[in-house]
């Protein structure tokens, strides 16, 4: 008979005994979960790897002309697609720039720096350097300038704050929205003519469409479609009152944020200033360099050429030393008589503001009488919301010229098919230029309709109108193909 184990000994067996069968299924069970753990993460490695090849392969295959997102906020309209990385819109053939996470072109926009003095060059194509290499954009040029001659614990850096297709309704939205990483000291802000318009919006896959703006009121988009923006129609209230929004949200930004405003251009600025307390710093071009033909990319391209930017660039810097935003800095020999060309022209400009033109002469003979849909659009005519094949926006406006002094303006429009079906009103709206007016409201029911307004009295030796109107329905064939009906003609009658 075999003699048991010490009783220590024995206990010591059972401890080990129980320990191994409770550590059994534990490494089972661990083994097993082990295993399943690292299925799942070999799985989910596949997943974000077939996702992110995925959307290289999306990215790689969009044109680089292409790259545009709409942005979250409606007024700014749409960014640079920030998970493209780069972009060839408007960039030199074969050529790319940077984007940055904010979906602007240019490297990324850290937190200010202590000492440092941030200065934003907002605006649209222009600032943004149109066809231009990266170092001939104005915000380079500017940066290179003061590395080079402002030394010490003072720094400067320019920014640039600009898309083409914004207007001021963008470049302010942006602004607010992005404030906080911003932190402008200044903004140096260039608005131009066609500001006036909505910006256009962005459909698949990255591309603009006026009709798609998210801007636009009355689902139809302000993209003035004629040369009248410029020349002749440039004393209009249609216009005029654009402008003056332009003009009141950078007023009301500089009111509001407390942030120092310089102006370069914004159209109608001398005459908005007669009755409005908003007097910012502005930059004049001198006409010797903007009527220099080196100052255009091209004969048949206005933007800005390195050139021009190189001299824009000195006009900045001579202005932001005046009022002593950045320090003294030696000119280049080169750059002297450049900014002496901006000293004199600004002093002239402040002893003798440019005179509002009494005599439209020359501008009104650019207006037509009639407007007549058999050629297309008749962009003489047209403000907006006509298209190329005569079809109405939902809201538009178009002038015309009535030397005669007739009593009516008559409209021939054609509806949409089955309008008998589904009748619609329209009310539409003759101006002169001193804001009188005339409305009628007409039911929309018949294959073809007559619209006769009595037009209201003009100012003597301006008889030019704006016939106006707004539809309360819409016919569309396709997602870019909306419309409210034809404009056949419209004319005076007596």
């Amino acid at each position: 008979m075999k003699e048991s184990p010490p009783e220590p000994t024995r206990r010591i067996l059972n401890v080990l005994l129980l320990i191994c069968s409770v550590s059994l299924p534990v490494s089972i069970f661990l083994t097993a979960y082990f295993l399943l753990q690292r299925q799942e993460i070999a799985n989910l490695k596949a997943s974000l790897l077939s996702r992110s090849e995925l959307q290289a392969e999306v990215l790689s295959a969009q044109p680089l002309k292409q790259t545009l997102m709409p942005h979250l906020v409606d007024d700014i309209s749409f960014v640079l697609n920030p998970y493209a990385k780069r972009s060839a819109i408007a960039a030199p053939e074969g050529e790319t720039y940077p984007i940055n996470s904010l979906g602007l072109r240019g490297e990324e926009i850290e937190r200010k720096q202590a000492g440092v003095t941030r200065i934003l060059l907002v605006g649209d194509s222009v600032v943004f350097g149109w066809k231009l290499k990266e170092e001939d954009k104005l915000s380079s040029i500017l940066n290179q300038y003061t590395a080079e001659r402002i030394h010490g614990e003072k720094r400067v850096e320019f920014l640039t704050v600009a898309l083409l297709g914004w207007n001021v309704r963008s470049e302010r939205a942006f602004l607010e929205s992005h404030l906080f990483l911003l932190e402008p000291d200044l903004v140096v802000w260039w608005s131009i003519g066609n500001d006036i318009a909505d910006t256009p919006g962005v459909i698949p896959p990255g591309t603009l469409a006026n009709w798609a703006s998210p801007q636009a009121k009355d689902q139809s988009s302000f993209a003035p479609l004629s040369a009248l923006n410029r020349r002749g129609g440039s004393f209009m209230p249609a216009i005029a009152e654009r402008r003056e929004e332009n003009i009141d949200l950078i007023a009301s930004f500089q009111s509001k944020y407390d942030v120092p405003i310089v102006l370069l251009g914004l159209p109608a600025i001398d005459e908005y200033q007669r009755t409005h307390p908003f007097h910012p710093p502005q930059i004049f071009i001198p006409p010797e360099y903007s009527d220099d033909e080196r100052w255009a990319l091209s004969a048949t391209d206005g933007h800005p050429s390195a050139w021009a930017n190189h001299v824009l660039a000195v006009g900045v810097l001579r202005k932001l030393i005046q009022l002593g935003t950045i320090p003294e800095l030696e000119f280049a020999v080169a750059d002297t008589a450049v900014a002496l060309a901006f000293e004199e022209t600004e002093a002239r400009r402040l002893e003798a503001p440019e005179p509002q033109p009494e005599d439209f002469s020359s501008q009104l003979a650019q207006i037509p009488t009639e407007y007549g849909s058999e050629d297309g659009r008749d962009s003489k005519s047209v403000l907006y919301g006509v298209g190329p094949g005569a079809e109405m926006a939902k809201a538009g406006t178009l002038f015309l010229r009535d030397p005669k002094g007739s009593a009516y303006v008559t409209l021939s429009i054609a509806p949409p098919p089955n309008i008998g079906k589904y009748p619609g009103t329209a009310r539409f709206t003759v101006r002169n230029r001193n804001r009188e007016e005339t409305h009628t409201t007409v039911r929309i029911d018949s294959v073809r309709t007559e619209v006769r307004l009595p037009v209201p009295e003009t100012q003597e030796g301006l008889p030019v109108y704006e016939i106006s109107w707004t539809f309360d329905y819409l016919f569309c064939e396709g997602p870019g193909d909306c419309s409210v009906g034809k404009l056949l003609q419209a004319r005076f009658e007596p």
